[in-house]
């Protein structure tokens, strides 16, 4: 399987894929558009990582370790995007 740096990831979350690096034990991020999520509150895109036992992080950031590593992958979507509403509307 192909592996590539952070700058890949990063214009393939803005074609919608789904990437995990190698080290990681089933966690994954992709990138969640606002028209993707119900009456959501915000305007631009964010990424989510998904990870074992139903983990979900929104707005993951990555870690220095994550942006110069250089065993990213590309995987199939199956991240779970969880509905977001605003309940002050």
């Amino acid at each position: 399987m192909e592996t590539f740096g952070f700058d890949k990831v990063i214009c393939g979350l803005k074609k919608g894929k789904t990437f995990s690096r190698e080290i990681w034990e089933g966690g994954n991020i992709c990138m969640v558009k606002p028209e993707q999520v119900h009456n959501a509150d915000f305007k631009l895109p964010y990424i989510v990582y998904t990870g074992q036992y139903g983990l979900i992080m929104i707005g993951w950031a990555p870690s220095q370790a994550d942006i110069f590593a250089e065993d990213w992958i590309e995987i199939e979507a199956n991240t779970y995007i969880p509905e977001i509403r605003n309940d002050e509307t």
